[in-house]
């Protein structure tokens, strides 16, 4: 009796771990892909940033690079004045 009892108790046991574990994978694939597409989604925009930064870098040198241009001609004009 006291033998089955513990063989009744120790399957119970094993099958809820076993059980739980599987339970728990399941939980933790689940959250595995969300985070995997949520750093998909953040890279994606990370790399838009960076390309609309790069953009408005090379606006930014055309407009100082006019300036500039604009400078020197004030500047030959004043001097032939």
């Amino acid at each position: 009796m006291v033998i089955t009892d513990v063989l009744y108790d120790l399957t119970v046991g094993v099958t809820g771990a076993v059980l739980g574990a599987l339970i728990m994978l399941g939980f933790n694939r689940k959250k595995t892909r969300r985070l995997s597409n949520e750093i998909l989604v953040n890279r994606q925009d990370l790399e838009k940033l960076r390309l609309e930064n790069n953009r408005l870098i090379e606006t930014i040198k055309n407009r100082e690079n006019q300036i500039l241009e604009l400078q020197r001609k004030i500047l030959r004009k004043k001097s032939k004045s």
